[in-house]
Formats: structure tokens, C-alpha cells, sequence
């Protein structure tokens, strides 16, 4: 038997297996790292306005709404939870709400295409269907317009 480097007894082919399940299970490490990114602004369809913040850190999620009921009364709520896979749950806790209102739990699926989460919320006994929509990104990093040239003298 021939011997490799330090290894006794560990053919040459072996290590070309050795190199190619390491590079498969960084490709699949890699592949799993890259799931959705709920990070950004959205806004909830089926409410007044509003603006919920999404932070994503890996699978742990935090959100934040600020807005208002389709009558006006305020709305100000946090949550925190995990997304796996598409799933996305949370908890949530009222800061300012309609009188009523129950703090409650959050269970959505992220679409496809990454820009729609639907699913419902649940608080005791009361349930309904909720639907946020991500709104487009805002650069900082886009460069504001030349200004006009100033006026030909004659």
C-alpha cells in the first residue's frame, strides 16, 4: 500500500474524495446560508397607513409597526421571531393600540418572488388574515442630479 502525506494507508483517489465531499458540504453550507432576506420596509395591505421594519439576522427575525386602523385610531407594535424557509412567526407586543386589541402571534409565508408575506395573526381566540408588501428600496448611495448650467451670457 502506498502512503499519501502523513496518512498511512490513504490511497491517492482518496483524497480526491476527501477535497470533493468538503467542497460539497461548503456548497450546501453556502446554499442554506443564502435563504430569504426579509430585511427592509413593508406595509401592511388591509390597514391604514403604515410602515413596518423588518431586521433579519440569519433566522431570527425583528419587526416593528407604526401606522394607524382604517378609522385612524394609532397602531405601534414589536415582535421578534424565526423565519425557516419561507415561514416566517413572530410574537408581537402592543405599544399603542385600538381598545380590545389582544398582544398576539404572527405566521406568514414569503412568496416566491420575496416581495409578498401573507398569512395570519392570532391573538386568544380572535384570527384573521394579514398581508404585508415590500416596499422598494430607497438608495442614499444614488447620486443627486447635476445642476443646470448657468444661463449664456451675450
Amino acid at each position: 500500500m502506498r502512503r499519501v502525506g502523513n496518512r498511512p494507508g490513504l490511497k491517492p483517489w482518496g483524497w480526491w474524495i476527501a477535497i470533493a465531499g468538503l467542497a460539497a458540504l461548503l456548497a450546501a453550507t453556502t446554499v442554506l446560508a443564502a435563504g430569504p432576506n426579509l430585511n427592509g420596509q413593508w406595509r401592511q395591505e388591509d390597514e391604514g397607513p403604515n410602515l413596518i421594519l423588518i431586521a433579519q439576522d440569519h433566522d431570527a427575525v425583528l419587526v416593528i409597526f407604526d401606522g394607524a386602523t382604517l378609522q385612524g385610531e394609532p397602531i405601534t407594535y414589536y415582535g421578534s421571531g424565526t423565519i425557516s424557509g419561507r415561514k416566517v412567526e413572530y410574537a408581537y407586543l402592543f405599544t399603542r393600540a385600538p381598545k380590545g386589541w389582544k398582544n398576539g402571534d404572527m405566521s406568514l409565508t414569503l412568496s416566491p418572488d420575496g416581495n409578498l408575506l401573507e398569512g395570519h395573526w392570532e391573538a386568544g381566540w380572535d384570527r384573521g388574515k394579514v398581508r404585508f408588501r415590500r416596499l422598494p428600496e430607497v438608495s442614499a448611495a444614488k447620486p443627486a442630479p447635476a445642476p443646470a448650467p448657468p444661463p449664456a451670457r451675450r
